[in-house]
């Protein structure tokens, strides 16, 4: 001993024993055996027992030292009786499991507790969360009071950090864009919790949808989970159409031989479905071909009426009952003209034939002439007698341009309807 004292007569601050009995407190450096130079309070018992060795404290340089250094030993801890996490040889840490497989494994008999919360400060108080709850595994973010908090997806290249995706407050699925855009007219991509999907491309499509292997639907279209049509191809991919799934619906096939196509029930059709219908038209048709009919009549491209009128007389001379100047507004072309007659000694009747229409009172048809069509003697109740009818095309005064009828007998009609149906 450096200092030969009784026990009882050292101060509270001086205790060596050197000579390689080491023990130290507040040394004069013994190094070890003991060896304390700050403070140690121990208040309610302490039992360390170590059949190899253990360093608690600083080594050397900077590091602080807490464990075992043999190689076949590892470090629990231990809380409230059982042990609560452990370092095994491998270095994986286990928190609530003795058989860590993973670099960091945590468990819990509890099926929904939580099992990892990552977070700034209670002031804050957002963090994220990793769980599981039900039987299914969760990573949650947690905003303050009242407000959902959202999820930021981001890389870095070793410099900076740039955001890939993200899930908002509202649980809205950004990518490309870091806010809800008010008109879908942000670049990026977005899906929300009611199941709206908004793309938008920055000179780019904004959808690329492939089918591979057979021809068939690229695309299905389906309301309360029955498929209303879709959107396909055919030909391998050089063709493709729009199909409705309907017993009776209409679809479009974009042929790869010039043309487009009807279809009925998702498949070709033949003179099955129309183009339009009498409440809902098209206006006009531009071809620069002509009509073709394989059902032994045109049909029609629309019903204009020109002249109605009750209690009408036709003479036996020509006069003039829709004059020209009353029809410049409809377009050129070829019209099939009809005059409905009742009563008055005419039976219910029709006549009907061709004419040419120009679209102004100048033009003339040097080919066309008076446009006259005939309705014969059978179609007189009274007598025999022939009713004429025709459309004035060449050039005269007003009177005699325009539609005409006459009669070879002079009769007063209950009814008159005159409509045109243009072809052309």
């Amino acid at each position: 001993m450096s200092r030969n004292r009784d026990l009882g007569e050292f101060p509270a601050a001086a205790l060596d024993i050197d000579a390689s009995g080491n023990v130290g407190i507040g040394t004069s450096s013994p190094a070890y055996e003991l060896d304390v130079n700050g403070q140690i309070n121990i208040a309610d018992g302490m039992n360390i027992r170590c059949e190899g060795h253990i360093l608690i404290g600083k080594s050397t340089g900077d590091e602080i030292r807490v464990g075992s250094g043999n190689v076949t030993d590892i470090l629990k801890l231990y809380a409230g009786g059982p042990e609560r996490m452990r370092i095994d040889l491998d270095g994986n840490v286990g928190i609530g499991t003795i058989s860590p497989s993973a670099t960091l494994e945590l468990n819990s008999a509890s099926q929904n507790a939580a099992k990892l919360r990552i977070g700034r400060s209670t002031a804050h108080d957002n963090y994220l969360q990793l769980d599981t709850a039900g039987g299914e595994s969760q990573l949650t973010a947690i905003g303050a009071s009242s407000v959902y908090g959202s999820m930021i997806f981001s890389r870095n290249n070793g410099a900076t950090t740039s955001e890939s995706m993200r899930i908002d407050s509202s649980g809205n699925l950004l990518v490309g864009t870091t806010t809800v855009p008010a008109s879908g007219n942000t670049t990026g991509f977005r899906v929300d919790e009611s199941g709206y999907i908004s793309l938008t491309g920055a000179g780019t499509s904004a959808i690329d949808a492939n089918r591979m292997g057979s021809d068939g639907p690229v695309i299905n279209i389906r309301k309360d989970g029955t498929t209303s049509g879709n959107i396909g191809v055919s030909a391998s991919g050089t063709e493709v159409y729009l199909a409705g799934s309907g017993g009776n619906t209409s679809g479009i096939f974009c042929s790869n031989g010039n043309a487009l196509l009807s279809m009925k029930a998702g498949v070709l059709a033949n003179g099955t479905q129309d183009l339009g219908s009498p409440s809902y038209r098209f206006n006009d048709l531009y071809l620069a071909g002509s009509i073709q009919s394989s059902g032994g009549a045109t049909k029609m491209l629309g019903t204009t009426t020109v002249f109605s009128a009750s209690n009408f007389s036709i003479t036996t001379s020509a006069q003039t009952v829709v004059p020209r100047s009353d029809i410049p507004t409809l377009p050129t072309g070829v019209y099939l003209m009809t005059i409905y007659l009742s009563g008055g000694g005419w039976y219910s009747s029709y006549i009907s034939g061709l004419v040419q229409h120009y679209n102004s009172t100048t033009n003339s048809s040097s080919a066309g002439g008076p446009n006259t069509i005939h309705l014969t003697a059978a179609g007189h109740a009274q007598n025999s007698g022939v009713l004429y009818a025709r459309y004035q095309t060449t050039l005269g005064n007003n009177d005699q341009h325009g539609v005409q009828i006459w009669s070879s007998t002079a009769v007063t009609v209950n009814a008159i309807t005159i409509s045109w149906k243009r072809l052309s």
